[in-house]
């Protein structure tokens, strides 16, 4: 059984972003003003502990707050489509023989569980298109020639 999970997002680019820039002001500001912190009041112990407080709270604040908002607008915008709504459509070609119960197709490059929709039967390497993507089942119908 080949079992495929795909997440129409990309995680690490919606979280990384605001971050780096973060890091970065961070990095910034410390370069300008350490040296004349340094002059007025030696660094105190409990200052890195009020630097590891903000950080962590600044990270979950944009991780639950300015995430979901940035999801939303990307989601919301025209024209979009996830991966999974991309493969209704596309082409493929059966790796097994396929029923109105199971099968294997092999679309986009990677091997999907199939039922033909209509429980239509549909011969090994034959080819295939993607009617619809149910959990992960693609329901497929012979192409036409």
């Amino acid at each position: 059984m080949v079992v495929n999970r795909h997440n129409d997002e990309a995680p690490g680019t919606i979280l990384c972003a605001p971050l780096v820039g973060c890091a970065s002001v961070n990095g910034i500001l410390r370069a300008m003003f350490d040296r004349q912190m340094e002059r007025w009041a030696p660094p105190q112990p409990g200052n890195r502990a009020l630097l590891v407080g903000v950080a962590v709270v600044v990270a979950f604040a944009l991780l639950f707050l300015l995430r979901p908002t940035l999801l939303e607008k990307v989601r919301s915008a025209p024209g979009y489509r996830s991966s999974l709504q991309r493969m209704v459509g596309s082409t493929g070609h059966a790796m097994t023989a396929i029923s109105g119960r199971a099968g294997e197709v092999k679309g986009n490059g990677e091997v999907w569980q199939a039922r033909s929709f209509g429980d239509v039967e549909i011969e090994a390497g034959a080819p295939v298109e993607i009617f619809e993507v149910d959990g992960i089942t693609v329901v497929v119908y012979p192409k036409e020639p």
